[in-house]
């Protein structure tokens, strides 16, 4: 609730973001849990994919999605 109140209320930096790379970190640091769950996430994608954007925000918004 935090990290979502700063967003709502800051203003945020909307830079040029290689999304395959955040959605690789994001894995990264679930593969723990998935493991554990016996789940199996798997990255595949264009490497040029380019999208503006708070990599904090971006980064939190990926990892929500992919923990549930």
């Amino acid at each position: 609730f935090i990290q979502f109140a700063r967003a709502e209320s800051a203003s945020y930096a909307r830079e040029p973001q290689e999304l395959l790379g955040i959605v690789s970190e994001v894995a990264d640091e679930l593969w723990p849990k998935a493991h554990a769950a016996g789940v199996k996430i798997t990255v595949e994608g264009d490497e040029d994919l380019i999208c503006l954007g708070d990599r904090m925000l971006l980064h939190r918004a990926l990892q929500n999605l992919l923990d549930n």
